[in-house]
């Protein structure tokens, strides 16, 4: 009778509880859109459960940088390809920073067929590894195998239909080549036996030999340039096309958890030792909490939204008051962010998000912008203190000063 009754009352809290509960089943729909096959297994009866618990379940092993598979840690792959040689003759191919690598590693279109040699091909199979494996750790009940053959049938179909973004003339080189006159380090095809062995005594054709032999294996005889070289050359091709469109397809199925991380290389980049350590803290503070609290106990009835104390129940709402908690602070440099309390409102001039919003702006973090949250009144101080600085500044035409013959001091432009 009262629990019915007051689900029926249309108070604010009520009101908060139910829009609490309908946004839980939202990121649940969410979650199932995106990763359809996921589903528990038929229990069948107790003699199947007690065969597939017999072994202990172990938990997934993560890096520091993993953090739990909430990052990917993709420094080691990062430097492999920076030490990528045949990728450094090639200006579109240079990555300095790790934060652009997480952007731009799956675009493999901006990478010349040139510098895809043996080392290019054993980085791609390491970081297509890796990718799988992180999938494997944080969506363990995803059907993989269902994935990787349906991503077989969608290649195989876009590879004959010349649809693979970045090889499509290669495809349609290697489908149109003839095996007896086509000369694979120039990649050119001849008509005639004679202009083609003319071509072999050219000085291009005998520098494009030797550059081949040097980086690659599949030349060790100079002069083996017309045996199946076409054929090997389009298996060598379909091999590596397959292999960066399963990195991208990889890449597509982590998209949140790799923008994730790019923010954390970036706040890392710009916090201090002092806030990584308060950081490192607070995150050991929860996890203790975790880790106290039983998996039965019921869920703690917070219609307010209070923030949570040190015993993981919602404060009281005279101290959330006390500490100004109800009152909202918003940072349009911060991208609208909002602070609760004057005390966190307060400290977040110093912290990463709007030091890194204010250099978006080109707007030095000073002490004369605390208190500025709108971005059009940063602009304006900034370029109110400029122009005072160009008024202040030392003009010799008006400043430098100079003494004439009966005593008198008087300016340049005088």
């Amino acid at each position: 009778g009262l629990r019915q009754q007051e689900l029926a009352d249309g108070t604010e809290s009520n009101r908060e509880m139910w829009r609490t509960f309908y946004e839980k089943i939202r990121e649940i729909k969410e979650y199932n859109r995106k990763f359809p096959q996921e589903s528990l297994p038929d229990i069948l009866d107790d003699e199947w459960m007690f065969e597939h618990n017999k072994e202990e379940v172990k938990r997934p092993q993560f890096s520091g940088e993993e953090f739990d598979g909430k990052f990917v840690d993709l420094h080691h792959h990062f430097l492999v390809y920076q030490n990528l040689r045949k990728l450094r003759e090639f200006k579109s191919c240079k990555i300095t920073d790790y934060i652009i690598y997480l952007r731009k590693f799956d675009q493999f279109h901006l990478i010349p067929k040139e510098g895809k040699d043996k080392a290019y091909e054993h980085y791609l199979r390491e970081l297509s590894g890796y990718l799988f494996g992180f999938l494997q750790r944080t969506q363990p009940l995803y059907d993989f195998n269902d994935l990787q053959a349906r991503f077989d049938e969608e290649f195989e179909e876009r590879w004959e239909n010349r649809q693979v973004v970045g090889w499509e003339m290669v495809i349609e080189s290697c489908k149109d080549i003839k095996n007896n006159l086509y000369c694979v380090p120039c990649e050119k095809q001849f008509t005639n036996e004679s202009v083609f062995e003319s071509h072999k005594k050219g000085r291009k054709h005998i520098k494009n030999v030797d550059r081949m032999s040097k980086s690659a294996a599949e030349f060790p005889n100079p002069e083996a340039t017309r045996l199946n070289g076409p054929l090997e050359l389009e298996t060598k091709y379909k091999s590596i096309a397959h292999t960066e469109c399963l990195i991208g397809k990889y890449r597509e199925m982590t998209e949140e958890i790799i923008e994730q991380t790019v923010n954390q290389v970036r706040k890392k980049k710009t916090q201090t030792w002092a806030e990584l350590e308060a950081d490192r803290e607070e995150t050991s503070k929860v996890d203790e909490i975790m880790s106290e609290s039983s998996e039965d106990e019921d869920m703690e009835f917070n219609p307010k939204s209070l923030p949570l104390g040190w015993d993981g129940k919602p404060i009281p709402v005279w101290l959330y008051k006390l500490h100004g908690l109800n009152i909202e602070y918003k940072c349009e440099i911060c991208g609208n962010y909002s602070y609760r309390g004057r005390r966190a409102f307060e400290r977040h001039f110093q912290e990463w998000k709007h030091a890194y919003g204010m250099k978006c702006l080109g707007i030095p973090n000073t002490k004369h912008f605390k208190e500025v949250t709108r971005i059009d009144e940063a602009k304006q101080l900034y370029n109110e203190m400029m122009d005072r600085a160009k008024t202040n500044q030392f003009q010799p035409d008006r400043d430098e000063e100079f003494e004439d013959s009966s005593g008198n001091v008087i300016n340049k432009k005088t």
